[in-house]
């Protein structure tokens, strides 16, 4: 099945925003550690920093990347978004 978007070009830029999300530890002895999520986070924060096209760029990693503060860090930029705003999520872990 297809998923149609709709595109509007808004005649204000919208601000950008990014919460890159990496959790390579697991509480779980039977879940293996993942090796490079947190550098890959890291990575791509610097790379949309240097870009200077975001407005503001949020980084949660491993033990700070907890159901609950992922959840009320996307809900709080959800709050204060507007029609024309961009939020780019990233999510680095286990499948």
């Amino acid at each position: 099945m297809a998923i149609k978007a709709s595109i509007r070009k808004s005649p204000q830029p919208g601000r950008r925003f990014a919460v890159l999300i990496g959790v390579s530890i697991f509480k779980d002895p039977e879940i293996h550690p993942l090796r490079f999520t947190k550098t890959d986070v890291i990575a791509l924060g610097q790379l949309l920093t240097e870009s200077q096209s975001f407005d503001k760029i949020l980084l949660l990693l491993d033990e700070d990347a907890t159901r609950s503060n992922v959840l009320q860090t996307i809900n709080e930029i959800l709050l204060g978004l507007r029609p024309e705003d961009l939020l780019f999520l990233y999510f680095a872990t286990h499948g």
